[in-house]
């Protein structure tokens, strides 16, 4: 039979509980809006030096705007898309985490309270051991939780770049066509800068669409002193594209066709055939002309 202690007194102690605050998301995880500058979809300088010769953009500032709000809200839809589910994701894994941490205190409370209520010393430590030993399992958890939604919001970005690329290699494509359909002048753009590249100039042949002749034609003579040409010719050529041209002389041949320009940019790019772009600026097929300059 256990003894009677009289006079025995209850001592309330409390005791701190370690629970680290959850830090705001680091600079990694800003706005989904601060996604879209910069060099963020990967080009490289080989792409804006790409892009930022292109002679239509100076020969055409008088062009028609086109319309392409409707593809731009495509592209902002998937931007908006993925921010918003990169968002929901670490969202709800702070919220699971801030759960985890509550519940665990509500525990090691209810235990502490639990072997108060006993009056055994020993019973409130092991007690505070065992929701200390819980409260590091869940903050284990907490920061599994916080890198899967890492690793989610960097998916979901890689995901939506390509669709991105596409769009707006589409609206590119749209610009050059509508101002090839609309400004005659391009063709007579293009021919200027295929012969700036020429080598040899006494005897040069251009070769257009046929619709595009009779506009060549009206600048004839400013592309003779432009070019300082002895003879030039312009004859119509059914396999030349509108607003292109072929260029040829004695030394070899400039092909400034739109459809060559669009294939070489696809290479720099390594975007898929499907898949239409902007035309290499400026950045004319040279098959012969450094060759024969080379061997003069």
């Amino acid at each position: 039979m256990g003894r009677v202690v009289k006079g025995a007194r209850f001592r309330e102690e409390r005791y701190a509980l370690a629970v680290p605050e959850i830090a705001p998301p680091p600079a990694e995880f800003a706005d989904a809006d601060d996604l879209g500058g910069g060099d963020f979809y990967g080009f490289g300088a080989e792409h804006d030096a790409f892009l930022a010769d292109a002679p239509l953009a100076n020969a055409h500032a008088h062009a028609p705007a086109v319309d392409v709000e409707a593809v731009r809200a495509q592209a902002q839809g998937i931007l908006d898309d993925a921010a918003r589910n990169a968002e929901a994701l670490l969202a709800d894994a702070h919220d699971r985490a801030r759960a985890l941490i509550e519940d665990g205190a509500a525990r090691a409370d209810a235990i502490a309270q639990d072997a108060r209520r006993r009056g055994h010393d020993e019973g409130f430590t092991q007690g505070r051991e065992t929701a200390d030993r819980e409260m590091n399992d869940m903050l284990v958890t907490m920061r599994g939780l916080l890198e899967m939604a890492r690793a989610e919001r960097h998916k979901l970005i890689e995901a939506a770049e390509p669709e991105l690329v596409k769009l707006a290699l589409g609206i590119a494509e749209r610009v050059l066509h509508q101002q090839i359909a609309l400004d005659r002048g391009v063709v007579v753009e293009m021919a200027k800068v295929a012969i700036a590249r020429l080598i040899e100039r006494d005897t040069v042949t251009v070769r257009v669409n046929p619709a595009d002749l009779e506009r060549m034609r009206e600048h004839r003579d400013e592309l003779i002193a432009i070019g300082d040409i002895r003879n030039l010719r312009v004859l119509e050529d059914q396999r030349v594209d509108r607003g292109g041209v072929v260029v040829e002389t004695d030394a070899g041949t400039i092909d400034a066709r739109m459809s060559t320009q669009l294939d070489e940019a696809r290479k720099v790019l390594h975007i898929e055939d499907d898949v239409i772009v902007e035309p290499a600026p400026a950045e004319v097929h040279v098959k012969n002309e450094l060759t024969a300059a080379k061997a003069s």
